[in-house]
């Protein structure tokens, strides 16, 4: 439903855009699934009966990343996430025209 001024949404408040890190040691393994590294964490009780599919961003698979999947999977979920960029991953300190030629010149 739109506000007011007839938008469905806003842009995203300096609060939404700040991330946060984790700490600690991930706990979960990686294994190759159907040709695609995959991040599993597998809850350390009893499963809920749910999965939970994790896509990273385009900063890829890393620590941080992997700690939210554990958290999930703390809650009782099987947590897969799968490396859908094939270990591509971009740099923050690239500029954006240099991400979007290096994105084409991936393809």
């Amino acid at each position: 439903m739109a506000d007011k001024e007839g938008y469905l949404a806003k842009p995203s408040a300096d609060c939404c855009l700040k991330g946060s890190l984790h700490e600690g040691e991930p706990r979960g393994r990686t294994e190759t699934v159907g040709g695609v590294d995959t991040y599993i964490s597998t809850p350390p009780g009893k499963n809920n009966g749910n999965i939970v599919l994790y896509f990273p961003d385009v900063w890829g698979f890393f620590n941080n990343g992997f700690l939210v999947m554990d958290a999930f999977a703390d809650a009782g979920y099987l947590t897969l996430g799968l490396d859908y960029f094939q270990g591509v991953s971009l740099n923050p300190s690239l500029s954006l025209a240099v991400v979007v030629v290096t994105l084409a010149l991936e393809r």
